[in-house]
């Protein structure tokens, strides 16, 4: 019985790091660029990826989005 309860917190700390890992990773800064008309913009995001593709289309009004990306250095959306 005790070899059970010593393996169940086991799992449970393994499964607390994990996520510990996973937030941290989603905290990474995430490299983004854009066209707005005619100005370049760069920075860092620190949302999600998605959520960081989504924001880096939005421009200044009156301006307009041309072209633009984000990555986290693995992964990327136009």
């Amino acid at each position: 019985m005790k070899i059970l309860r010593i393996t169940g917190l086991l799992v449970m700390l393994l499964a607390v790091a994990g996520a510990i890992v996973n937030d941290a990773r989603a905290s990474d800064p995430i490299t983004c660029w854009r066209h707005c008309d005619d100005v370049f913009y760069s920075g860092e995001c620190t949302a999600s990826l998605e959520r960081c593709c989504r924001l880096n289309q939005d421009c200044p009004l009156p301006m307009v989005f041309v072209d633009g990306d984000c990555t986290d250095g693995q992964n990327y959306c136009p």
